[in-house]
């Protein structure tokens, strides 16, 4: 039996915030108890680097996330890819793999924080990370969070002047066309250290109170994901 499910990566671990405890448990529930996706976003992140930087024909762009990956998904992708392709347009940039990072909670413990990677502008490095989901919300706070976790991930050694650059390309509802948000430090809200580390506990508190519950998480997640599709709906928290 696996009692304890995976931690979530922190952009998904953010948005489980709550005031009260039984809200973050609450809401952590949500996301281990969530219906799998019948597409990942893969294939539009496995081209961000070379879409953002125009690195080659956005021709060959477009066609290779519609040739690869579930073909429910490929709309989806390739409407994702067209925005980077957007985001990166006249702004010369190079554009280089950057490892995802772990900021370590304790021993036992750590986050995953996603970055897709590292672009050069006027000679100045940022650290890029784009977020897909059509549904997806970043809060105010989630945002500060992110930013300030960025900062003590990536913004370290030779990087430790780097700039940090979001784009959010999630839209106000399933039936509209996605918004294109681009987050920088110098507009991201600004959280201290202190503040970071207690928001982050409590969630982590929330997340040792799940794992108490003696599940068995993965006979859950192949049971979901051998239930017949249902029909589409406005998605919930982690839709």
């Amino acid at each position: 039996m696996n009692a304890t499910p995976p931690l979530p990566p922190l952009h998904d671990l953010v948005r489980a915030y709550d005031p009260t405890h039984d809200g973050r448990v609450s809401r952590l529930l949500d996301y281990f108890e969530r219906r799998p996706g019948t597409f990942t976003y893969n294939p539009s992140r496995q081209v961000a680097a070379p879409a953002f930087s125009h690195g080659v024909a956005q021709s060959q762009i477009r066609a290779a996330v519609t040739s690869h990956g579930s073909p429910s998904g490929r709309a989806q992708n390739l409407e994702v890819a067209d925005h980077l392709w957007t985001a990166g347009d006249g702004r010369r940039v190079s554009c280089y793999p950057l490892r995802h990072g772990r900021l370590r909670i304790r021993r036992d413990l750590s986050i995953r924080v996603l970055a897709d990677f590292l672009f050069i502008e006027n000679g100045e490095p940022n650290v890029c990370w784009f977020q897909p989901r059509r549904t997806f919300s970043l809060s105010e706070l989630g945002l500060g969070v992110i930013a300030s976790v960025f900062r003590m991930t990536f913004l370290v050694d030779d990087l430790a002047h780097a700039g940090v650059e979001l784009l959010d390309l999630s839209a106000p509802s399933l039936r509209s066309g996605r918004l294109h948000v681009r987050h920088t430090l110098a507009i991201l809200p600004t959280l201290s250290e202190e503040d970071v580390t207690t928001i982050l506990q409590e969630l982590i508190a929330a997340y040792d109170a799940i794992c108490t519950m003696g599940r068995d998480w993965k006979a859950g997640a192949d049971a979901r994901r051998q239930t017949k599709p249902r029909p589409p709906m406005e998605a919930g928290l982690f839709g």
